[in-house]
């Protein structure tokens, strides 16, 4: 059987067929012999019992009256029959009383005694027994030998007769099969090649040959529908696969998959692009996807796998490609991992996007805010300097002729005597004295000429004061009275920082009470700012709550930033505001401490 399985269906059938015909023929050949020798011997036992009658008949005188000459003369007309052998007829005693026999007689069966069979086949004879009676009384009984042999000469002739026969009838029978098995093998056939040829050239268009209307024709069909939508498919997924192609050239993500148990992979045609290769040009696998990370970027890379969470199925993580020319490529790659059953990676996918260009936007971008950064705290200084020769040309040039002004027309007064002369001097010298007193205060509001004259610590110890008066506040100024090196503009933007964040408190508050604390640790100076206010929320606090005159926490932390500093709020609703600012001192060129204020 399992020789069967492995040829053509042309042999197939015809050795099916001609096993079905062989079966056939030796059926009816072994039946028909069976029958043919059971009739013979029906017909030969019969035959016996008539030619036993009829001696029967003729011997019961002889055995009345005792005369076996007589009997034995009977017996010798059995010569006439050539097939009877041997012939005895017995008295009642069982004692032969008259044979007849022929030199082909066996011996054995000469010497056979009446029994109970009334015949039976033996050495290739049929031996009869018949009981001879005389008005119902047994005198005797007539035993017969019948030689079987031409019966099976007759059997062996037509045995020869019959196999001639069959192998005439299965040769007919192989002539036929070989023919009409065509009817069945030729479309199944057809059909397979058809299926090869679909599968040799991935032509979805082949069709196969329908030539019946039966269930091969009807497979046929099926078959052919089956192209059809497979056809329609293939078209379909040609179409969506140009699209995705498309779609990933565009967005510059390319896809790709691995089974782990074979190891066997397959990347997007985009993915092969991105790393510099033509599509299909290389034999894909993870290790060559890996080769390709940047050096610097592999134990970042490695680092996540070895502590990736396994109940965990995507991560997504930021790295750096080399490409075949050597370039550098920015990638975002986000994968997917897929369990069997039994809690083994059996398959994982992802995709890996270009970001490049959104890098070099970003770096871009960041290069425009340091710019931006650095020209609003150029602009700063700028703006400070500018502040401060105004403020000097308004002390020195306006505020000395005013102070000049005021002293004349006291000297003027003196000399007129006029009531009523005094009372207009007297009030041409008090506006005279307001107008030097909005000078100054225009002074130390435009750049405070303490800051640079007396040192940081008394000008904040000025502010303080000045704060409080305007505001109603209770202000604790303290310093620890180390040495502090910072450069002019730093102290302008120290300076100023502290000014907004006490206006803050003055106006947002809702407290009476503030500190303003100064210390130096190490190479930093640290500036604390508290009060016991009802504080804010410095997350979704916008910076344009605390804008004044475009100076506010935000502005604070953008001056401090550029010039190296950090700026630390700490604050909760009800609960107070702490602002800590810390900027490096200044160090000579020898590397110690300028404490020069």
């Amino acid at each position: 059987m399992i020789a069967l399985h492995n040829i053509t269906i042309k042999t197939k059938l015809t050795v099916i067929l001609m096993i079905a015909s062989t079966v056939a023929v030796l059926l009816v050949g072994i039946t028909t012999m069976i029958l043919s020798v059971v009739t013979t011997q029906q017909s030969l036992v019969r035959n016996l019992d008539s030619l036993a009658e009829v001696i029967g008949n003729n011997s019961l005188a002889t055995l009345a009256f005792n005369i076996p000459e007589e009997a034995e003369n009977i017996l010798h007309a059995l010569e006439s029959q050539p097939t009877i052998t041997y012939a005895c007829i017995f008295d009642k005693r069982q004692n032969i009383f008259a044979e007849y026999r022929t030199f082909k007689a066996a011996q054995e069966l000469v010497q056979q005694k009446p029994g109970i069979k009334k015949y039976f086949f033996s050495q290739g004879n049929l031996c009869f027994y018949k009981n001879l009676q005389l008005e119902g009384t047994l005198i005797g009984s007539l035993y017969l030998v019948d030689n079987m042999q031409y019966l099976y000469e007759t059997i062996r002739r037509n045995g020869v007769i019959l196999a001639a026969l069959m192998v005439i009838a299965l040769s007919a029978a192989y002539l036929m099969s070989h023919r009409l098995q065509r009817f069945i093998s030729q479309p199944i056939l057809s059909l397979a090649h058809t299926a090869e040829l679909v599968t040799k050239h991935n032509d979805y268009t082949i069709r196969a040959g329908k030539k019946s209307s039966d269930e091969i024709g009807v497979c046929i069909d099926s078959f052919n529908n089956m192209l059809s939508l497979i056809q329609l498919r293939d078209k379909e997924l040609r179409r969506n696969k140009d699209l995705l192609n498309d779609a990933q050239a565009t967005a510059h993500i390319g896809s790709w998959e691995q089974d782990c148990h074979t190891g066997k992979a397959f990347w997007s045609d985009e993915l092969y692009r991105l790393l510099g290769y033509e599509p299909g040009a290389v034999e894909v696998n993870q290790e060559l996807l890996v080769s390709h990370i940047h050096k610097d970027d592999v134990e970042k890379v490695r680092s996540t796998e070895r502590y990736f969470n396994p109940q965990s199925t995507e991560k997504e993580m930021e790295y750096r490609f080399v490409t075949t020319d050597g370039s550098i490529r920015h990638i975002n790659a986000c994968t997917k991992f897929e369990f069997n059953n039994d809690g083994v990676l059996a398959r994982r996918h992802g995709i890996v996007q270009d970001i490049t260009e959104r890098k070099w936007a970003e770096q871009k971008l960041i290069d425009y805010q340091n710019q931006l950064r650095t020209l609003s705290s150029q602009l700063t200084f700028t703006e400070e300097r500018e502040r401060r020769y105004f403020a000097t040309y308004i002390h020195d040039r306006i505020g000395q002729s005013l102070f000049i002004v005021k002293i004349k027309l006291e000297a003027l007064a003196k000399k007129i005597c006029s009531g009523d002369n005094d009372i207009s001097i007297q009030e041409i010298i008090a506006t005279t004295e307001a107008l030097i007193k909005d000078v100054r205060s225009l002074t130390f509001d435009l750049s405070p000429p303490i800051l640079y004259q007396l040192g940081f610590q008394a000008a904040l110890q000025w502010l303080c004061d000045r704060m409080s008066k305007q505001y109603g506040l209770v202000i604790q100024c303290s310093d620890d009275h180390q040495p502090k090196p910072l450069d002019e503009d730093v102290l302008f933007v120290l300076f100023r920082a502290v000014r907004e964040m006490l206006i803050n408190v003055g106006k947002h508050a809702q407290t009476q009470h503030a500190e303003v604390s100064t210390w130096r640790q190490g190479g930093n100076m640290y500036i604390q700012v508290t009060d016991d206010g009802v504080g804010f929320d410095p997350v979704t606090r916008q910076a344009s709550e605390n804008l004044c005159n475009g100076f506010g926490l935000f502005s604070i932390k953008e001056r401090l930033d550029y010039i190296g500093g950090t700026t630390e709020i700490i604050s909760q609703t009800n609960h107070g505001t702490r602002i800590t600012l810390t900027v490096p001192l200044r160090i000579t060129r020898e590397g110690e401490q300028d404490f020069a204020t």
